[in-house]
């Protein structure tokens, strides 16, 4: 392959990420999805965590929100939530697989603070702690 057309199957794939993210992601209700090949119940999707100040946002996803979501409350994950104390879950989605977790990260983390603060508000206008409607809505 040649220099050009790396660079070319690399601008197609960027293509195809950016177009992506014009489209808005739909908010998935239940978190429970069947994984096709092993049968398994999969809880995949994407999250804000803060802390109590709300000053801090941090940006995840996971194939397993709940236990990802205690993981982080119980601040037993070393790394930028600990550090910052991000253990109040403001903000969560479903989605059908990993693939489509893993990019709506991406689009979330490339927002401005502003941006996910009016998400966050869209959702959860008190900033209300909702570790317990996702248990909930997971069981």
């Amino acid at each position: 392959m040649t220099l050009n057309e790396s660079e070319g199957s690399r601008t197609l794939g960027m293509e195809r990420l950016n177009n992506c993210f014009d489209r808005p992601f739909i908010c998935i209700q239940g978190l429970e999805r069947l994984d096709s090949e092993n049968g398994q119940l999969m809880n995949c999707g994407v999250y804000i965590m803060t802390n109590a100040s709300h000053r801090t946002l941090y940006v995840g996803m996971s194939t397993d929100l709940p236990s990802r979501v205690e993981s982080h409350r119980q601040m037993s994950i070393p790394g930028f939530t600990q550090r910052y104390r991000c253990t109040k879950l403001v903000y969560y989605e479903g989605c059908s697989d990993q693939d489509q977790a893993y990019l709506r990260e991406k689009q979330l983390k490339g927002w401005t603070r502003v941006k996910k603060v009016g998400l966050i508000n869209q959702f959860n206008s008190t900033w209300k702690d909702k570790f317990e409607d996702l248990i909930t809505e997971s069981t």
